[in-house]
């Protein structure tokens, strides 16, 4: 049997056919449109261009929190602390440490603090940190609450916190720099 498609004055189908190919091809849309954006996420995170998805608005205070300290704590004097967010498992992260290890050494006399602050079991961190050197303090976030409060997405992630407790920046380790340290040190 011979089946008439009438097409309509923009020459897609009408009726019953067209209906399906307009939802073969939104399905279609959908597929390749989340395709892509698994296929750009580790790029996309690597380059920052997810610090729109991760909280901590400058100006807002930091959220309350309970941290646990492997080994010693910041000093509490500090006028700016820099507050990394970082896995053991997350590449971009392992690549920071040493970038922050000089950070640390550089600029700890003049009142920057570092922690690194992590959501892993401590024998994980413990053991990793055995093997890759940390110069400044390293935390474990015990009940999630900084991470959850502050939406923290993408890793690595930083924040950087004046002496009021107030964030004054936010965004991704690869984008500090001396200059914006000493901006911010001012």
């Amino acid at each position: 049997m011979l089946k008439i498609v009438r097409h309509g004055g923009h020459g897609k189908p009408t009726g019953a056919a067209g209906r399906a190919e307009n939802r073969h091809t939104a399905a279609m849309m959908l597929r390749r449109s989340i395709l892509a954006w698994a296929l750009c996420l580790p790029v996309a995170a690597r380059a920052g261009i997810l610090d729109w998805l991760n909280g901590g608005t400058v100006g807002k205070p930091l959220p309350t929190h309970d941290l646990k300290f492997l080994g010693a704590a910041p000093d509490p004097l500090a006028r700016l602390q820099l507050v990394d967010f970082w896995a053991t498992w997350c590449a971009p992260c392992r690549e920071s440490i040493p970038k922050l290890n000089t950070f640390h050494h550089k600029y700890a006399a003049r009142g920057l603090a570092i922690i690194g602050v992590t959501q892993e079991k401590q024998e994980v961190v413990e053991r990793f940190m055995k093997m890759v050197p940390f110069h400044y303090p390293v935390a474990i976030d015990l009940d999630g609450k900084l991470h959850e409060n502050l939406r923290i997405f993408g890793l690595p992630y930083a924040l950087f916190i004046d002496k009021n407790h107030t964030i004054v920046w936010r965004g991704a380790p690869s984008a500090i720099n001396d200059g914006l340290i000493e901006w911010l040190l001012k």
